[in-house]
């Protein structure tokens, strides 16, 4: 029963969203006809003019986002390049030591 109220409950969210659509465009196109082609040019030229900025700003926000994650410092204060010792001259551990189990782990 639940599950067929709610059904019926969606399906009258539907058809009073599509209706209330419906009225929003006629309401519009009554509108558009009140006024002369002249304002209806220069809203249409303001809203793709509206459109051009916003495209804009996204493109810049994307390429500030994106050059950021490639070529950021993630760390300023460290650079991981710089380090005290080099990882090639430092002695290996492993292979000094009498444990054969540690060798084997390494080397088969």
């Amino acid at each position: 029963m639940g599950f067929l109220q709610s059904a019926l409950s969606g399906l009258k969210k539907d058809e009073d969203f599509k209706a209330e659509e419906k009225s929003r465009r006629i309401q519009k196109i009554l509108d558009d006809r009140e006024k002369s082609i002249h304002e209806r040019n220069l809203e249409r030229f303001q809203e793709n003019r509206r459109q051009e900025a916003i495209k804009k700003k996204m493109e810049k926000i994307n390429l500030e986002q994106s050059s950021g994650s490639l070529f950021g410092n993630f760390h300023p204060d460290k650079n991981i390049f710089t380090e005290k010792k080099n990882i090639l001259h430092v002695k290996n551990s492993a292979l000094k030591s009498k444990n054969k189990l540690k060798k084997q782990l390494f080397f088969k």
